[in-house]
Parts: structure tokens; C-alpha cells; sequence
């Protein structure tokens, strides 16, 4: 007497899953997109150095000198400044991205220091009088190992990798975040 295709209400119900599936993976994608974006809009240029940097930058503790090809970081007197030169930029957005530098005269040689080993400097909450600014270190160790937290590597293109937007909490979102703000000098 009543008959009813089954069949039918498994082909809308798959239909409903996928049309869910896609959706959230475009959101997800979209999202993913912006994960980065620390700071507010994107810059026009991912890998040239922000022009907003260039300058000198102090606060009671540090301070840096940054030139179009050039980093130096000065510690205050503690002994781990160091001199190195800009070979990679990643902007996150026009207020906040990661210098990679390459070193050629750190105030401490170590292990980790040596000349033409690389390092990053993250920045974020740039405007025209202050930002706040911090070397490389890996988060997830420097608690459990405080000596063990240096992240230089010996290649560039192991910096790249490694200080790249999608690892920026984990080696510069700490850094940068505990730092004390700089202001332009």
C-alpha cells in the first residue's frame, strides 16, 4: 500500500553534508588567510622591509638601528647586542612582521651566535613613534630550558621556514608581546 524510496532522503541527506563540508572548509580557509594579519591590514609588499622601521628605536632596556640593509641591537650593556644583515622580511601587516637577519658581529659569540648564522627579530604594534619589538626565541622551551631557547639557524632557507607567519607564536609572538614598547629617537 504505502511505499517509500529510502533512497531518496540518503541522496538529500549526503547532499546537505557536502554542501556543510564545503562551507566550512571555506571558512576555514578564509580564516586561515587572515592568521596571520597580527596588526590590522596587509602590506603591499610580504618581503620588503616596512619603511616605518628604518630608523633608531630605544627604550630603557634596548634598542635597535635599523637601516634598508642593516640590524644592530644594542642590550643595554649585557653583552648579547649583536650587528647583522637584513636578508629576508615577512610582513604580517603594515604593523607587525619578522626581520631575518644574518649575523656578522654578535657581541657574544656562542654556539647559537656565531657569525653568518641567522636569526629574526619580530615586530608588531608599529606606528610612527613606537613599536614594540623582540628577538627569536622558541616559546615552547624557554620555560622548561631556559639556556636551551635559541632558535639560530644556519641557513636561510632553514630561516625562512622556521620564522615563517605560520610559527610566529611560537618563536616571536612571546618575544615581541613581553617586550617593552620602543620609542623613536
Amino acid at each position: 500500500m504505502f511505499t517509500h524510496n529510502f533512497s531518496v532522503g540518503k541522496t538529500r541527506a549526503f547532499g546537505r553534508a557536502i554542501f556543510l563540508f564545503l562551507v566550512l572548509g571555506l571558512v576555514a580557509g578564509a580564516l586561515s588567510l587572515t592568521g596571520c594579519d597580527m596588526d590590522g591590514e596587509e602590506f603591499e609588499d610580504g618581503h620588503q622591509l616596512n619603511p616605518g622601521l628604518i630608523g633608531s628605536w630605544a627604550n630603557v632596556y634596548d634598542g635597535y638601528e635599523i637601516s634598508n640593509t642593516r640590524l644592530i641591537y644594542n642590550d643595554g650593556g649585557y653583552g648579547l647586542g649583536f650587528s647583522a644583515n637584513i636578508v629576508y622580511v615577512y610582513n604580517f601587516s603594515l604593523a607587525a612582521g619578522a626581520i631575518i637577519v644574518k649575523y656578522d658581529n654578535p657581541k657574544s659569540i656562542t654556539a647559537y651566535t656565531a657569525p653568518g648564522s641567522y636569526q629574526a627579530v619580530y615586530y608588531r604594534k608599529l606606528e610612527s613613534g613606537s613599536v614594540i619589538m623582540g628577538s627569536a626565541y622558541d616559546v615552547a622551551t624557554s620555560d622548561k630550558y631556559p639556556d636551551n631557547d635559541h632558535v639560530e639557524v644556519i641557513t636561510l632557507e632553514e630561516a625562512i621556514l622556521k620564522f615563517s607567519p605560520v610559527n610566529a607564536e611560537r618563536y616571536g609572538g612571546a618575544s615581541a608581546l613581553q617586550a617593552a614598547p620602543l620609542s623613536r629617537q
